[in-house]
């Protein structure tokens, strides 16, 4: 196998494991390095040129993840946990320089295949399991949440690219594809229940229409399909969040946090223990640990408050000023870069990377989706598609 053909493999294989499995697809990570570094060092690809400011902004943000872990006062721990950030610098390099090969070609049809399953996964998981009396969330192999995320992001792609060659959505046989990957996508996000990803789908496609006039003409049914995903939240025995929203009281007659408003209780911890530890905050990981010391009111469940469920909270509490500054340059830039592209050039690719990061932002304001393993690398992949691979564009 020539290094090219190996590194469209490990594309493929990363497309394809993305949606299924963090372990499956850090060894397909793993091949592709491999396969890239065949290619550097064979002289068929040129690393220098891709160390791009977002890479760079990686990478700066990762070396203040490790000083606030380094100051705070479990390092040892905190600087293990800080290696995640590492693991986004990596994926990101990696990437960069695979769709620089321009082997790309297949990789869309690994990523149809991977949700595909993973949608099919989830719908079944909704159809046939149940936790007590309630029904079970569709979340395939991975958190419901991050599940929810990158459905989202995916069917946000689909969006972006119909009617496109770029990913072969421009023939009737296509666009017949596109309109059942949706189908299968959109009710594996419906019966998965995810609000923040909801939420981030529809910023990110108004982000897209601001670019795109064709887009645009389909605002009305999307806002239609919008107002019909919020109605069969209200009735399914796991939905209702408007009625749990509306609720006056943060504590149910049991004594215990309402669910659907602990977010409050969980930014309230963040801000207070940033404004202990200003500089460095209390150490990446360490959230956890401030959330038992400036928490008032009723007990969580110890994996309820793991995080602050707000990536730019959690981070400002964890890491402090310096860390907030690291993540605010590196989100500026992915996000400045994605705008620049999209304008320049609105086309697929493009427009689905500046539509996504759009919504990254929008879903880390409920939760910390950048620190999702999964999450980020989808993201960065779709990200790094254009930035590379400038034939698709």
């Amino acid at each position: 196998m020539t290094p090219e053909l190996a590194v469209e493999a490990g594309l493929v294989a990363v497309a394809l494991a993305l949606p299924l499995s963090i372990a499956a697809m850090n060894l397909a990570l793993a091949a592709l390095t491999l396969a890239v570094l065949g290619c550097v060092v064979s002289g068929r690809l040129r690393w220098r040129r891709d160390w791009t400011p977002a890479l760079l902004a990686a990478a700066a943000y990762a070396a203040a993840a490790a000083v606030s872990a380094a100051a705070g006062p479990t390092p040892k721990s905190s600087l293990l946990g800080a290696l995640k950030d590492w693991h986004r610098v990596w994926s990101l390099a990696v990437l960069l320089l695979a769709f620089s090969s321009r082997r790309a070609a297949r990789a869309p049809w690994g990523l149809a295949a991977g949700f595909s399953a993973a949608a099919a996964i989830g719908l079944w998981q909704s159809a046939t399991g149940r936790a007590g009396a309630q029904w079970v969330r569709a979340h395939a192999f991975m958190h419901p949440v991050t599940y929810g995320e990158m459905l989202a992001l995916a069917l946000l792609g689909v969006l972006c690219l119909w009617g496109r060659p770029e990913a072969g959505l421009d023939n009737p046989r296509g666009k017949s594809a596109g309109a059942a990957f949706l189908v299968l996508i959109g009710a594996a996000l419906v019966l998965n229940q995810t609000r923040g990803a909801f939420a981030g789908l529809g910023l990110g496609y108004f982000a897209a229409c601001l670019l795109n006039k064709e887009l645009r003409r389909w605002t009305l049914p999307a806002l239609v399909a919008a107002v019909v995903v919020a109605a069969v939240w209200e009735i399914l025995p796991t939905g209702r969040p408007l009625s749990a929203i509306v609720k006056a009281a943060l504590s149910a007659p049991s004594g215990t946090l309402n669910p659907q408003l602990a977010r409050w209780r969980f930014w309230s911890v963040a801000w207070r223990a940033f404004a202990d530890h200003p500089w460095l905050g209390v150490g990446p990981g360490n959230y956890k640990t401030a959330f038992e010391h400036y928490s008032q009111g009723p007990r969580y469940n110890q994996l309820d408050y793991g995080s602050a469920h707000n990536l730019y909270l959690h981070q400002l509490a964890e890491r402090g000023v310096l860390g907030i500054a690291a993540l605010g340059a590196l989100l500026w830039t992915l996000t400045a870069r994605a705008w620049v592209r999209a304008k320049r050039a609105p086309f697929g690719w493009s427009l689905w990377a500046w539509g996504a990061t759009a919504a990254f932002l929008v879903m880390n304001l409920t939760e910390v989706a950048l620190q999702s393993e999964l999450a980020a690398t989808f993201l960065l992949m779709i990200w790094a598609w254009p930035e590379s691979n400038n034939s698709y564009n």
